[in-house]
Order: C-alpha cells, then structure tokens, then sequence
C-alpha cells in the first residue's frame, strides 16, 4: 500500500520574512510489516499556480544564495525531526490507521463572526466537502527533535476567517457588524447564509481559494 498525504508547514519569523510556508508531501509505503516514510519539500509557483517541487518553485528561486540557505537550512531541521517522530510514532497499522484517520478531518476553528452567520454543523459540513483543507504543522515544536507528542498537539487547527469561490466572498472584515458579509464583488450581489450554501457546488479540491489567518 502507497498514501500520500500533504501538511503545510509555517516558518518562523525569520524564515516567514522570506517564504510564506512550505508544504510536506509525505509518501507513506507499507510492505507487509514494515512501514516507511518518504517526504518532499513543496512550495509555491505562480507559474503553475500551485505547490511543486522545489527546484520549479518561483517563490524560491526569487531568494537570493544566503536566503535560500536560511530557509532551506530550517525546513531540512523540520522534516528530519517530523520522519523521526512518524518512525517512532507509527510501528504498527494499528497506529499508521490511527493517523490517517486524524490526518482525513484536521481540526478547524472558526472566526466567531462565521459561527454567528452560519448553523456551526451545515458551515463544517459545507467546508469540508467543498474546500481541501490540510493538516497544519505545529513548526515550532519541531525545530527540535520530537519522539512522543499526541496529534493535538503536533498540529495546529486551522483558522479560517474568508475565502472566495466561484465569484463569491465570504469575510469577516467588511462591516462592524457580528456577521460575516457574504457578496459577489463583481456584481455587488449580496446572499443570505442558506441561500450561499445551497449555490455553491460540491469541490473535490478548492484549497487554493481559501484565505486563512493562522
């Protein structure tokens, strides 16, 4: 069996000046008993719009020779200790299911003005079948080496506040007002809660779109 599972991982500040954020392709191959982790840095390209390799990454190739080593010299402590707490975490399928399992429905937490907005259980269902949200590294806890820290822990939830889709946005910094503003800019449209979620179509993959504080 072969699974493979992307984390976005944050910088620190310094590294943060200098990149937005990485994210970490994990390849997850178990053969019988033994199971192995393999993973590849990724980072932003406008070119393609989308994450890819490092050495096609427009966001890195923008840094200059004694930038490029800060970052690269961080995100390399990262991974290292991040494999290191997955062989000791993970030994059995017991355990490797356990993680794939919390991996499938990380943790997110919602701006307040959402939750007053929207019915908390149809705006977590909305979300999660309409946008790609991935796990977020706890960065800091891995600059060094961790062996046996829970999930909570390890990773953070994911704070979302706006984000945009098929011509609409949805933010919470428009008004003064407790409620989100839910508007198709070009237009001026604006939509009740039920009547967004009821336009909106179901993505198999919409990450990109999503604006998140974290």
């Amino acid at each position: 069996m072969k699974k493979t599972i992307n984390i976005q991982v944050p910088g620190n500040d310094e590294v943060s000046n200098l990149i937005y954020e990485m994210v970490f392709e994990i390849s997850i191959v178990c053969e019988k008993e033994n199971i192995n982790f393999f993973l590849e840095m990724k980072s932003w390209s406008n070119e393609k719009q989308k994450d890819v390799v490092l050495k096609d990454s427009s966001s890195v190739k923008a840094l200059k020779i004694d930038e490029k080593k800060i970052v690269l010299d961080y995100y390399e402590n990262i991974a290292k200790n991040l494999l290191q707490y997955l062989k000791v975490k993970i030994q059995t399928q017991e355990e490797l299911k356990d993680f794939l399992e919390y991996d499938s429905y990380p943790k997110i937490n919602y701006h307040k003005k959402l939750l007053n907005t929207f019915d908390k259980e149809e705006l977590e269902s909305f979300f999660r079948k309409t946008f790609t949200v991935i796990s977020i590294l706890n960065n800091t806890l891995f600059e060094q080496e961790v062996l046996d820290e829970t999930y909570d822990k390890v990773f953070q939830p994911a704070e979302i506040s706006s984000w945009y889709a098929d011509d609409i946005e949805v933010s919470v910094d428009y008004t003064d007002s407790e409620f989100a503003f839910i508007e198709n800019p070009e237009t001026g449209e604006v939509l009740e809660p039920k009547e967004y979620l009821d336009r909106i179509p179901d993505k198999e993959e919409h990450h990109e779109t999503i604006m998140i504080d974290a």
